[in-house]
């Protein structure tokens, strides 16, 4: 059909001079551009994400944009010498806010490390993309709680608008098929503090993507679980908390960024998010949460983090391609599965000298050449830790340190062989030297080494006193040193013990006639006693507590502490790593004695507790013991 049309000339000469001006503004240009083929040409000449090249390669510090694109990339020395972070890219629609790591924080970890761009919203509002692709289901549900009038603009030229506060429900149905960005607009920022949620789970495959405004604070639990088809998601700079399966089953989602603003991440919160290839949490995070990146099968790489403290049960298992973990110093637990089933992990490097606390299955099932390395320094405590027993062949140390010189600390005349090990040395070509600062109180004799061992033996002096005994080994390029102080008596003082009073306790432990510290809570229910043992040694000793324990097995118990761990003063289980022994489910009336085995010189303690619970109330449940301790 063939018809006319009027044309204000003046209107649209000033309409493409504004446009063009545009163009040349945001190109960077002053060319003279001409309609069409020249506007074209120009826009198409503007840089993207910041100016930035496509396809930039990865290095070791990479910067990465919310869709997993990698925008910057440094090597370890190129990250160093930056005086600043990178130009913040650039999207249309949103404003990037920020990096999720600052520069001090990247320099300081000096480590791979990936980092995301954080944006929000240029007007604020949330929007998410919904692809509406069978004419059998073109309509979507949403959800809300709000504090102030919310505008919802469904992407298809109509909009509604919600007042008032409370739970809102809005659905809508669209006439064709095809992709719209239904846009929630608050006119307040206080009206719209969490997105908006789809309650039917039919109707979550819709979602394509989500940009969440400034408002935005929290993902509520669930909040985006089975959303099969989401791809990508920018989170709010303002955004605080992430509850527990807040992205479950994202299997669409490639990759995810959480802004340092974020204080609370929740269990499972990307469980099963089978295509995130690269996450990046910010450098405060302390915990990874359990099963927060459970089946995280494409996720290859994985940030050190210089503030975490624990990875929880099931935290990374089945990350099937990841294939190295940096554990950071401050690594103090690994729960149970952790990183279980990681078949394609190969090395795990552990930074923290003490061995963290290993749960069941830590690494279960991974590759045969995988490797544990953990530091010289710590060699010796990771081979006789418990918990890491069963990967003791996977273990290998890095790093150069001299084992701790087990010289007793004190001598009463006698003569002592005392053997070191060494780790990251050649003592063939080493040099290597023991010393003593006061050769009258104990002097040193036949020093000599093997392999990875220096041997020596520890004379006690005529002189009482405390010496210093200093075994230095030397190759040229490191040089340490390990010290052990010895104190020479001429009679062994006696070892002292006595029990202390809790002050927070209910109850404790009082001297009955037979001369046994017993439990003070007798027939009182749901109640605990509870006390301190503290004892002094000179020498080694062994130490036998002599226990009588009587209870209804399976009800009333008593528990004794590792030396100096506290036990809870309650009803509740204590952690396994500060039980020593539990009489729970065992009751006699006749002594037990229980062995804490060979005591070093020094102060220490112990927490004595009995719990008496609801049940069986007989006014005679107790625990009785006795503190006997035997020169060595």
């Amino acid at each position: 059909m063939a018809y006319d049309r009027v044309v204000d000339s003046a209107a649209l000469e000033a309409g493409l001079k504004n446009l063009a001006n545009g163009i040349r503004a945001k190109g960077g240009t002053t060319e003279k551009l001409t309609w069409p083929a020249g506007f074209r040409a120009a826009v198409d000449a503007i840089p993207t994400g910041g100016g930035l090249p496509a396809g930039v390669a990865p290095k070791e510090v990479n910067f990465v944009d919310y869709d997993g694109t990698v925008l910057y990339a440094y090597t370890l020395a190129e990250s160093a010498a930056l005086t600043q972070l990178p130009p913040l890219p650039e999207r249309k629609g949103l404003l990037c806010r920020g990096w999720n790591w600052t520069r001090e924080e990247i320099q300081a970890l000096a480590r791979p490390v990936t980092v995301g761009a954080v944006y929000s919203t240029e007007d604020g509002a949330t929007r998410y993309t919904i692809r509406v692709a069978d004419t059998a289901c073109r309509s979507i549900s949403f959800q809300w709680q709000q504090n102030g009038e919310v505008r919802v603009a469904w992407g298809d030229g109509r909009v509604e608008v919600f007042a008032g506060t409370g739970t809102k429900t809005a659905s809508h149905t669209y006439e064709q098929i095809g992709q719209y960005v239904v846009a929630f607009l608050p006119t307040a920022s206080e009206a719209l503090s969490v997105p908006p949620e789809i309650p039917h789970r039919e109707e979550k495959p819709l979602l394509q993507g989500v940009e969440l405004g400034d408002s935005i604070t929290r993902l509520e639990k669930g909040m985006y679980e089975n959303c099969y088809t989401l791809a990508t998601i920018s989170l709010s700079p303002q955004m605080t908390w992430m509850d527990e399966d807040a992205l479950r089953n994202c299997y669409a989602l490639k990759a995810a960024w959480i802004p340092a603003s974020v204080t609370h991440l929740g269990a499972c919160l990307f469980f099963n998010c089978a295509s995130v290839a690269v996450l990046s949490l910010p450098a405060q995070t302390t915990a990874i949460p359990r099963g927060m990146m459970k089946y995280c099968a494409a996720m290859r790489s994985f940030s050190a983090l210089p503030h975490l403290t624990e990875i929880e049960n099931d935290a990374m298992q089945e990350c099937n391609s990841l294939t190295s973990i940096v554990l950071s110093q401050k690594v103090t637990q690994i729960g149970s599965n952790a990183l279980g089933a990681c078949y394609a992990l190969k090395r795990c490097v552990c930074e923290n000298p003490i061995p963290p606390q290993l749960g069941a299955g830590a690494f279960r099932s991974t590759l045969s050449d995988f490797e544990i390395l953990v530091p010289a320094e710590g060699w010796e405590a990771y081979q006789a830790a418990e918990s890491w027993a069963p990967y003791q062949t996977y273990m290998h140390p890095y790093g150069k340190a001299i084992g701790n010189v087990k010289i007793p600390s004190c001598l009463f005349g006698q003569r002592n062989s005392v053997s070191v090990l060494t780790v990251g040395f050649d003592l063939a070509t080493a040099r290597v030297s023991v010393t003593s600062d006061r050769p009258a109180v104990a002097s040193v004799e036949q020093v000599q080494h093997t392999a990875d061992q220096v041997q020596f033996v520890v004379v006690a002096g005529t002189a009482e006193g405390t010496a210093t005994i200093t075994v230095q080994v030397s190759d040229g390029e490191d040089t340490r040193r390990k010290t052990s102080a010895v104190q020479v008596f001429r009679t062994r003082p006696t070892a002292t013990w006595s029990v202390e009073p809790i002050a927070e306790a209910s109850y404790g432990f009082a001297q009955n006639p037979a001369g046994y510290y017993e439990s003070q809570n007798k027939g009182i229910s749901s109640s605990t006693a509870i006390c301190r043992v503290r004892f002094n040694t000179y020498g080694m000793y062994r130490m036998v507590l002599e226990c009588i324990h009587s209870s209804e097995s399976s009800f009333d118990y008593g528990v004794l502490s590792k030396i100096g761990k506290q036990l809870g003063n309650n009803l509740s289980n204590d952690p396994q790593q500060a039980v020593f022994h539990s009489f729970k489910e065992r009751s006699s009336t006749s002594p037990v004695n229980i062995d804490y085995g060979e005591i070093e010189r020094g102060e220490k303690w112990i927490t004595v507790k009995f719990c008496k619970d609801s049940s069986g109330d007989e006014g005679n449940d107790s625990l009785q013991f006795k503190v006997h301790m035997e020169a060595l």
